[in-house]
């Protein structure tokens, strides 16, 4: 029974699938996914991300365990996204814990708008997953965590896979999209993975920067719809060029490239995009200037905070 249970439920959700496909294509609006395809149980993981800017675009780097969509399988997922605006009026990140069976909201979930924008500079962003705590960095800078029973019970986690990706949200996540807008990128400039060593420190074991024309060794595309429905992930939104992994949200029937968005001359500043689609640099980021990292109540939490 509990087979044919899942059976059934994995053809509903591949119904559901095609019609949110079906309705992408009328909508006419194409995002991306890039994955790695480790999967890690506790450990460090980083990369040096521009998130996309406007509003409607969510830039994700999460983590995330295999099979997790199946019916009577517990969901693992760690997440720091870019949503909308803060009322600072720069870019807002929100971090996410959940862990969970079925369609339930975060068990762990805040949302901050750091003083410098992260839309248009590189960051770098990082989480740290031990036996009994979760954190959220950006730029060394704690955001967000938790060392409550929501962390210790990924404990039952198998591992997860580092994840990115840019898609359209909607008018309760993330803001309506401007299409006249598109297309919109985020960068990837490296990714690092470091092994947890039971207690307070972490070893290096590998770092992808992009340095080659096409996919890297270890990674994959995402191809299937967004959260929504509203768009399709297609691997020929993510290219390679100049050292940095680009995701792009395009309208259906742009094939972006190197040529949309010309040279990027100053990688350790940042890229950003200008109303014809072009980029310039930017100075670097740095950390907030708040004297100390945050440490945060470790309790579930839905909060909007400005620096």
């Amino acid at each position: 029974m509990l087979l044919m249970d899942a059976s059934i439920s994995a053809l509903c959700q591949i119904l559901l699938w095609s019609l949110s496909f079906s309705w992408h294509q009328a909508e006419g609006v194409v995002s991306a996914e890039l994955f790695h395809t480790g999967v890690y149980k506790y450990g460090r993981f980083e990369a040096r991300i521009q998130m996309p800017p406007r509003m409607g675009v969510i830039g994700g780097f999460f983590l995330w365990q295999l099979e997790s969509q199946w019916a009577n399988t517990h969901w693992y997922e760690l997440d720091i996204e870019r949503m909308g605006y803060g009322r600072n009026g720069r870019c807002q990140l929100q971090a996410n814990v959940l862990e969970t069976r079925g369609n339930k909201p975060p068990d762990y979930k805040l949302r901050v708008a750091p003083s410098r924008d992260v839309c248009h500079r590189y960051a770098v962003y990082k989480f740290e997953w031990t036996k009994n705590c979760i954190h959220f960095f950006i730029n060394g800078w704690k955001f967000a965590g938790t060392c409550t029973s929501k962390a210790r019970e990924f404990r039952r986690s198998q591992g997860m896979r580092m994840h990115f990706n840019i898609w359209q949200g909607n008018r309760n996540f993330g803001g309506n999209l401007n299409y006249k807008q598109l297309p919109i990128y985020m960068f990837i400039d490296w990714v690092r993975y470091s092994s947890w060593d039971g207690g307070k420190k972490f070893t290096r074991k590998w770092t992808e920067k992009f340095d080659g024309p096409g996919l890297p060794a270890g990674w994959g595309y995402g191809e299937y719809p967004s959260p929504f429905g509203k768009t399709h992930h297609s691997r020929k939104n993510v290219f390679f060029t100049q050292g940095v992994a680009v995701l792009a949200l395009t309208a259906d029937g742009h094939d972006p490239g190197p040529n949309d968005i010309g040279r990027l001359t100053n990688l350790n500043g940042g890229a950003t995009v200008g109303s014809n689609g072009t980029f310039s640099s930017v100075a670097n980021i740095s950390t907030p200037a708040i004297g100390k990292n945050c440490n945060l109540v470790c309790s579930p939490v839905v909060a909007s905070i400005t620096l």
